[in-house]
């Protein structure tokens, strides 16, 4: 720690630098928090979790027994219990938060608006997806679908439109728009059951769904007439549609469509194309798919006990083996990576009553997390304070912290190790890169570089230097001075 921070005094490393190797430390030594404990108010397990993407503070739960529960992370812990308490509820059942807009069944999702925690969207077997006021918890919209509704997912970063995907117990991918409060799209392309919706962080018009008929296809809500391309486990083929897309090309931002098809034809090149209806990305249904936080890799998780890497660009499949998973569920399972600062890159996965931390690119198993009592459901990461939250069948929310440094530096050992050799020696180095002039301020000599500019590094190289030397001098005064 004291090394980074020389180094990002002195110019050596750049200030990233240091909060990259922090970040990365906390989340490989993440462990059941002793400090923070989650109160416990689902009567069944926890199907779903979510952290505000605006202040990484709220977190959201829902539960099989159809309620909604709202708790305030940076709250102070409660002095009796010792522990997180809800803010507040949405329910059914007859308790302080009865809520005659409440779902009557599992609420199988929830989600925060993406850009302000004043509104949250949840979607449950009922038929029903909601958008709630979080506010006053009165249900703002609600759209009917008569189909049971496995998930929903709305973009991350769309500014254009306010569109929510819903996975339904039918073939048919259904939008719906929360500006005008109706159905907008409806995309076919599965043959059976839809389980698992993601947006792409990098495009605000992709959407990759997974489905019980073992496949991955993504989309372009700007195209419904069908898919721009399906993944294939095998790289037979790049698998696309006739409108082209990814399997056609890629254009700068990440996204598919006939523009990149028609750029790549241009080149002459030969293109295989495989039927989209005939790509599999699993040997079993798919019931999870999640994004990296950069966009530029996508996950899925399938029935067949294995997790994939797809290249987001591409579409090919990365062959990385991340051994057996525990996957047993027939519904939709929550995953989700690490931060992009983190390297390397983690993914945490559900993992029978455990949780498996991934090396993404590896796909070596870190460590594994257990706590929970039953089948683990949900666990969503915090980029913030690097916890990870887990939610599971034993109506448990665990928090995973990092664990303290091993050693916490301080401040005796701090002026140590800047007065240490190793210390002198970088000075000693940063020294010959400059020279004096002649002039001094409060009796100091002013150094300034022998070539190039006068720019913001090399001032605060100067500075990092005549406080290293003056530090030095005040020691040597100190042991100069009679007793």
């Amino acid at each position: 720690m004291l090394r980074f921070l020389l180094n990002r005094e002195t110019g050596a490393h750049a200030p990233v630098a240091l909060v990259r190797a922090e970040q990365t430390r906390r989340a490989f030594s993440l462990d059941l928090s002793a400090s923070t404990e989650i109160e416990r108010k689902h009567k069944s397990g926890v199907n779903s979790l979510s952290i505000d993407t605006v202040e990484n503070r709220y977190l959201l739960s829902a539960g099989s027994d159809s309620s909604i529960y709202i708790y305030d992370l940076d709250a102070p812990i409660d002095a009796i219990t010792h522990r997180v308490v809800r803010l507040c509820g949405i329910t059914k059942y007859a308790s302080a938060d009865l809520n005659s807009d409440a779902h009557q069944f599992s609420v199988e999702c929830v989600c925060w608006y993406p850009f302000d925690t004043g509104m949250f969207i949840t979607s449950s077997m009922d038929n029903h997806v909601k958008a709630w006021d979080a506010n006053t918890l009165q249900c703002a919209c609600d759209f009917d679908f008569r189909s049971q509704v496995y998930g929903h997912a709305m973009s991350p970063i769309a500014t254009s439109h306010s569109l929510i995907a819903c996975a339904l117990n039918d073939p048919k991918m259904r939008l719906c728009d929360l500006r005008s409060g109706s159905l907008t799209h409806t995309l076919r392309g599965h043959s059976e059951a839809v389980k698992a919706v993601a947006w792409s962080p990098r495009s605000e018009f992709v959407l990759a769904t997974g489905g019980q008929d073992q496949r991955v296809l993504l989309w372009d809500v700007r195209q419904a007439a069908g898919p721009i391309c399906g993944l294939d486990q095998h790289n037979v083929a790049r698998a696309r549609s006739a409108s082209g897309g990814f399997g056609g090309g890629v254009d700068e931002r990440g996204m598919g469509g006939p523009k990149a098809a028609s750029e790549v034809g241009q080149s002459g090149g030969r293109r295989e194309v495989l039927s989209v209806s005939t790509a599999t990305a699993h040997t079993a249904g798919v019931n999870g798919l999640t994004f990296s936080a950069d966009g530029l890799w996508l996950l899925s998780s399938g029935n067949d006990k294995s997790v994939r890497l797809w290249d987001a660009l591409s579409c090919h499949n990365t062959m990385v083996n991340y051994g057996h998973i525990n996957n047993t569920s027939k519904k939709r399972v929550q995953f989700c990576t690490s931060d992009s600062e983190c390297a390397p890159n983690m993914v945490f996965h559900p993992h029978g009553n455990d949780i498996r931390v991934l090396n993404m690119h590896s796909g070596e198993t870190l460590s594994v997390l257990k706590g929970h009592y039953k089948r683990v459901n949900a666990c969503v990461f915090n980029p913030l304070t690097q916890d990870l939250i887990s939610g599971a069948q034993d109506c448990e929310v665990l928090v995973w912290s990092p664990k303290a440094a091993a050693h916490a530096p301080d401040p005796q050992e701090s002026a140590e190790f800047l007065h240490s050799a190793e210390a002198r020696a970088e000075v000693e180095r940063l020294e010959a890169l400059y020279e004096p002039d002649g002039s001094t301020v409060d009796g100091r000599r002013v150094r300034r570089r022998r070539v190039g500019p006068h720019d913001d590094t090399a001032r605060a190289r100067v500075a990092a230097v005549d406080q290293a030397i003056l530090l030095a001098q005040q020691d040597e005064w100190s042991d100069s001075d009679p007793e």
